[in-house]
């Protein structure tokens, strides 16, 4: 066989191809990450959830405040979920554009603010000046969805850009206090991260000087008394739950940390991947080629689960190892993502229907008990596996 004529025909092809030219603002390639391979199926699973309208009574929390925000939760990790997704494949981006909007509607209607109304008397849309209301999470968690909506207009005006505007104002107006309060009496440190996490996106836009200017001032404060004031000095692990004045109580929580750093990834990437790297030091349990996150740093006999942390087993937390995969996809930590969402696989036992969607169907009775609560853990996975790294 003649081996000089190949090598040649591969050396002109190569000087040929290098001879092209390439648009300067051409994007690189994006870097394949673990969870890739499930998106497609959870973009059409998600999409049969919301076709069948995801309703709060449909929840089996025994709370009607914990079905109310499960429900919102499950539009708002949806949205972002179609977003992400639209960013990653463009040949799917109008479809998902179509679906990201329609849960950006319903959480801007009267069943996604009810959660938040109902604590407040108030609804966070007409409550939007008075600061000493908070509203963090409606405020932050709507923000997130709303400005990675307004990322992906690409600079146009789009049909939100009014209300991201005036959320947007409604959270800076409000960074002045130690922590901003989710509910009358109750302050959240993984809920502000959201805020935090929305205005960063905002910050980092040029398209008005001024709005940015302000943003950007008010947001390197509170990051500040982030870095300084909710996250335990010895672990850097964020504290659960502050009082208003900024008083931590009880322990730092591996739900809340690696959230958190998620919501911090879309805008501020530094301290999301400060975040994650102290959750991954201090709750990572490998276990042989899986992974899992613990929900707290030290054993403890008298620490259970709750609705945040979703059941515990062996200490090793759902909501922990599922938050977690986003944030390791974030940080560019693949390694971690993989045994995590391995783990998320062999105990999610996720099947496709005969048109692709995919579902991890223990996902329900593991939350709730009701099939419903699959709906959010599908929108979380979802949101999850979408994140690109920062």
């Amino acid at each position: 066989m003649n081996r000089i004529l190949p090598f040649t025909l591969v050396a002109a092809a190569t000087l040929l191809l290098a001879a092209q030219p390439v648009p300067p603002s051409a994007p690189a390639p994006p870097v394949p990450l673990p969870g890739d391979e499930l998106a497609d199926g959870l973009a059409l699973g998600v999409g049969d959830w919301l076709d069948r309208t995801v309703q709060a009574d449909q929840f089996r929390t025994s709370s009607p405040l914990f079905d109310e925000e499960w429900m919102f939760g499950t539009w708002m990790m949806a949205a972002v979920g179609f977003g992400q997704h639209a960013r990653a494949h463009p040949d799917a981006r109008a479809a998902d554009l179509v679906r990201m909007d329609a849960c950006l509607d319903v959480l801007l209607g009267p069943d996604g603010v009810r959660f938040d109304e109902r604590k407040w008397n108030a609804s966070p849309l007409t409550d939007l000046e008075e600061v000493r209301h908070g509203h963090a999470a409606w405020l932050g968690y709507v923000n997130l969805a709303l400005g990675l909506r307004h990322g992906l207009a690409e600079g146009a005006p789009d049909r939100y850009s009014d209300i991201h505007d005036r959320v947007s104002d409604a959270l800076i107006a409000r960074l002045d206090a130690p922590i901003i309060e989710t509910y009358p009496g109750e302050a959240y440190p993984v809920d502000n991260a959201a805020g935090l996490g929305s205005l960063g996106m905002s910050a980092a836009s040029p398209a008005d000087p001024e709005r940015t200017a302000r943003t950007a001032a008010a947001l390197g404060a509170a990051l500040g008394r982030l870095q300084s004031r909710w996250r335990e000095p010895q672990t850097g692990l964020l504290y659960q739950w502050l009082s208003p004045a900024g008083t931590a109580h009880g322990p730092p929580r591996g739900s809340g940390t690696f959230l958190a750093s998620w919501f911090l990834s879309f805008g501020a990437p530094e301290p999301a991947h400060s975040l994650y790297r102290a959750g991954r030091t201090y709750l990572y349990e490998p276990l042989g080629p899986l992974g899992a996150m613990r929900e707290y740093r030290f054993d403890d006999a008298t620490a259970g689960g709750d609705i945040d942390s979703g059941p515990l087993v062996l200490g090793r937390g759902v909501s922990a190892t599922a938050f977690a995969i986003g944030a390791a996809r974030a940080a560019g930590d693949a390694d971690t993502a993989a045994a995590l969402i391995r783990t998320a696989t062999l105990f999610g036992a996720p099947a496709a229907d005969a048109d692709g969607a995919l579902h991890f169907r223990t996902a329900g009775a593991a939350m709730c008990g009701a099939e419903s609560c699959g709906a959010l853990g599908d929108a979380i996975l979802f949101a999850m596996v979408t994140t690109p790294a920062q």
